[in-house]
């Protein structure tokens, strides 16, 4: 079943910051690199890079590897590369959830062992001083509804709401969950 997609912010998108000489496009990958080989991200990365990213001179392209880069931090990590990095197009690859009130994204931390999560509340958080033009959330339920209209985070009842309340132009999102290939 398909929803319509809502506009949640007002005006125009947000302008392109005047530093944007070149398309800049951030890969995250959120999951185990092992444990979570059916969801083919390598092959999704193969994929973006052939697809959205052609002419690889005209793209700065970077890979965010959740597992790869504990140090300090996962979430610290993924955050500091947002900041400095802003990227135009955001795409992140891995597992999402919903349990009907907090929506996240997961990203493995392989220091602890354990997935933790990516809230809406630091989505739009992250992304807000410099939105990305598109976000591309290959994870399930990244777009689900809130289970009551008085949830606490109505107004950010799925990730792909809290990208656009970010000031996102385009957000590509999954309201089910996702069987198949990349």
């Amino acid at each position: 079943e398909w929803s319509t997609l809502v506009h949640l912010g007002d005006g125009d998108p947000p302008a392109l910051p005047d530093h944007a000489a070149e398309l800049r496009a951030l890969f995250v990958i959120g999951c185990h690199p092992v444990e979570d080989a059916n969801i083919q991200w390598l092959d999704e990365q193969r994929s973006f890079l052939a697809t959205v990213c052609p002419e690889r001179y005209a793209y700065d392209f970077d890979v965010f590897e959740a597992h790869a880069r504990a140090k300090g931090g996962v979430k610290a990590n993924l955050r500091h590369a947002i900041e400095s990095f802003r990227p135009h197009i955001l795409h992140f690859v891995g597992h999402g959830r919903f349990d009907g009130v907090d929506p996240a994204l997961e990203l493995y931390d392989a220091s602890l062992g354990q997935r933790l999560p990516w809230t809406a509340q630091e989505l739009k958080s992250w992304l807000s001083p410099y939105p990305p033009r598109i976000v591309i959330l290959n994870a399930c339920r990244t777009s689900s509804q809130a289970a009551t209209a008085d949830a606490p985070i109505a107004v950010l009842s799925s990730m792909s709401a809290a990208a656009i309340g970010a000031g996102t132009a385009c957000v590509v999102a999954m309201q089910h969950d996702i069987a198949g290939s990349a």
